[in-house]
């Protein structure tokens, strides 16, 4: 959910895609929509035509989980490329370190504020069991089998737990197939018709609840992405030529979709699909772009890359951050309240990516992280048109979190 940060040989200057942290930023935003509740009154708002943006959060995962999958797989095949082989452990130390940053920032200050606020009630043992829990990347399974134990204003990291559980996936998955274009893209393929079945017999079965966290029923954004990433060289020439009309054609219909589909089991049946379609449809156009559109430009906007590179930070800090401001502000009204918790998330932000975050990405950017051999006569990777960038997004690699099962 951040910007791309360097992750390889593969170019020395990243090349940014403003418009893909452009509509991240977006998708920060309505994650905050949707976790809005903790602040204000909700009467009132479903009979409003502005209900799906307080919403959308859950289906804002969607953006995040696809533009991650993509940046996460075209980075790894670009180190196949470049090298003829993925080291594979350093991938995911480096993955993990990006992601467990603000994570287990977030941990430690929430086991001290236990410690000093009398308002904080929950019960310690629990909190215990869930701050393991979330350290170790289990939270989404603790979260679907001990719902009454589970702390509820950290619910919201179930994201960052699928998101981790399937990068290492996809890095073994690469780290086996990464020469090998045609036969990766046909496993991701075919697994993604599988999760795709998988979902819509999982919410009959087991319900809306266990659907949301399942990492089996979560991961079709992320394949959905590294589908687009192997498939590039094939597609690149072909959607370049309508890029410019593809671009508003998607996202419009990605609006659409985010809009109209229920926040109910709808979500897991063809119109998931639909979305997922979308978002690569858009990432897919953004990339391919020969120049830019009034439309790049617009997503291009400052304040929306600013915020979509800040995306993880938010994602992680504002949850908690809205909880513990409406336990201290009870007979507040809810402008005020809503205020003050979303300048006490800025300020957190904005300090965690200067004290974590930026002193992260300098020691993960030092030289000994790129020790390889060079690529040479054996090297044999399918090529590829597409240059891949070093890139990541906050951390999930270009993505962010977001919204899901309301905790």
């Amino acid at each position: 959910m951040n910007a791309e940060m360097k992750d390889g040989p593969v170019s020395s200057a990243p090349r940014r895609l403003a418009p893909l942290d452009g509509v991240r930023g977006i998708a920060i935003l309505l994650v905050v929509l949707s976790h809005g509740w903790a602040l204000w009154p909700t009467t009132g708002i479903e009979a409003s035509p502005v209900v799906g943006l307080f919403r959308a959060g859950n289906l804002a995962v969607t953006i995040f989980f696809v533009v991650g999958g993509y940046l996460l797989t075209r980075s790894l095949l670009g180190e196949v490329e470049h090298t003829g082989r993925l080291r594979a452990r350093t991938a995911t130390v480096r993955r993990w370190a990006r992601v467990s940053a603000h994570v287990y920032a977030l941990v430690a200050a929430v086991l001290i504020v236990h410690t000093l606020d009398d308002t904080d009630l929950y019960d310690r043992s629990n909190l215990r069991q869930s701050a393991v829990r979330i350290v170790t990347y289990t939270w989404n399974w603790f979260l679907r089998d001990s719902p009454l134990l589970a702390r509820p204003d950290l619910g919201h990291l179930w994201y960052v737990c699928v998101y981790l559980q399937v990068t290492v996936l996809l890095i073994i998955v690469v780290k086996l197939l990464g020469r090998r274009r045609v036969a990766l893209l046909t496993l991701i393929a075919v697994t993604l018709v599988a999760v795709t079945l998988w979902r819509s017999w999982v919410v009959d079965a087991e319900g809306l609840y266990s659907a949301l966290l399942r990492t089996t029923t979560r991961m079709d954004g992320m394949l959905w992405g590294a589908l687009a990433a192997v498939a590039m060289p094939w597609i690149r020439q072909r959607v370049r030529r309508f890029a410019a009309v593809l671009m508003p054609v998607a996202l419009l219909g990605l609006v659409a979709l985010m809009l109209t589909t229920g926040h109910d089991e709808t979500y897991f049946r063809w119109q998931g699909v639909l979305i997922n379609l979308a978002a690569v449809a858009f990432v897919v156009s953004a990339v391919t772009l020969a120049a830019p559109t009034r439309l790049s430009g617009a997503l291009s906007w400052r304040p929306f890359v600013v915020l979509g590179n800040a995306s993880m930070a938010i994602f992680v800090w504002h949850y908690p951050i809205f909880w513990a401001v409406t336990r201290h502000t009870t007979s507040w009204s809810w402008p005020a309240r809503t205020v003050v918790a979303l300048a006490i998330t800025a300020a957190f932000v904005v300090v965690a990516q200067r004290l974590v975050e930026r002193p992260l990405q300098t020691w993960l950017a030092h030289p000994r992280w790129d020790r390889r051999p060079a690529a040479g006569p054996a090297t044999t990777a399918a090529p590829s048109s597409d240059t891949p960038s070093p890139a990541e997004p906050g951390t999930p690699e270009t993505t962010a979190p977001t919204d899901a099962a309301r905790s």
